[in-house]
């Protein structure tokens, strides 16, 4: 769905606290946020925001270079009619909801330090909006990353994404997804640095569901019926730099996509892309 919306700004106040040296607790750090997001031709009349999140985040750096971070979150979600103009239930129209008002949701964040090998830990959980068929959901994150540096040159970056979205009135599945994604950066010599980054996005969406009476939504006449999502995206990158001002970037990306997740074997081709940046500096 497009929307055009407008973030008037973000209000962070940050509030820090030193422990001694040698402490378990070295540092913590109180922040509180708001963030309100208005329609483009709502704002200038000062009406009611489409989205809005009031955060609170708990940082605590710790003895040996580990942190440790809480966050709590208070959300509000709007929906858009014109989003939704071609929705029915069966042969009767589709009943807007209201917007979601004081939808909790918390993170617990983990970071090893900062050294050869280290990584970090992400488990998330929060109400949330399920825009597709205008819904309150429940949403479960866990986000894993590791990190190694086995040579001055060379960096390597596992990340795995896991996300499961039910919807709120039954706790039924709406989607699942899973993202795991690689990043390899290599330093050939100072002036060449090469990186491949490659992604696999599985998603699972159920058929949509009128969230007043669980029956079958239809869009433009048509059951919304459930989605499967299996792309695989490939990019790699070559750099050169020789001297400042003086830059070759050289890249080529891939999108591919297959019917049974992570299986690798009857993968079909949907785009490639190549990408060529010259700059040169003339010194006068």
């Amino acid at each position: 769905m497009n929307r055009t919306d407008f973030v008037a700004g973000r209000t962070y106040n940050r509030f820090s606290w030193y422990g001694r040296p040698g402490a378990l607790v070295e540092q913590l750090t109180a922040i509180v946020g708001f963030a309100p997001i208005w329609r483009y031709r709502d704002f200038g009349r000062l009406n009611r925001t489409i989205e809005d999140t009031l955060q609170n985040f708990w940082i605590a750096t710790l003895r040996g270079g580990w942190q440790a971070q809480v966050t709590l979150s208070l959300n509000h979600f709007g929906f858009d009619a014109a989003d939704y103009a071609g929705y029915t239930v069966g042969t009767a129209p589709f009943a807007m909801p209201h917007d979601l008002y004081h939808l909790p949701g918390a993170a617990f964040i983990v970071n090893t330090p900062n050294r050869a090998v280290s990584g970090s830990v992400v488990l998330g959980y929060t109400a949330a909006a399920i825009f597709p068929e205008a819904s309150e959901g429940r949403q479960v994150a866990v986000t894993t990353v590791a990190a190694v540096r086995p040579t001055p040159a060379l960096r390597l970056e596992a990340r795995w994404v896991h996300q499961r979205l039910s919807r709120a009135r039954d706790g039924s599945r709406f989607s699942t997804a899973n993202i795991p994604r690689l990043k390899v950066e290599y330093q050939l010599k100072r002036s060449i640095f090469v990186r491949y980054i490659g992604q696999y996005f599985a998603e699972d969406q159920t058929a949509l569901l009128d969230p007043r009476t669980g029956q079958a939504l239809l869009v433009n006449g048509d059951t919304a019926r459930a989605v499967v999502t299996n792309d695989f995206r490939n990019d790699l990158l070559f750099s050169y730099k020789p001297t400042p001002g003086t830059v070759v970037f050289l890249g080529y990306g891939s999108s591919l996509t297959e019917a049974d997740a992570f299986r690798f074997r009857n993968l079909s081709r949907k785009a490639d892309g190549f990408f060529l940046k010259l700059s040169y500096l003339f010194r006068m």
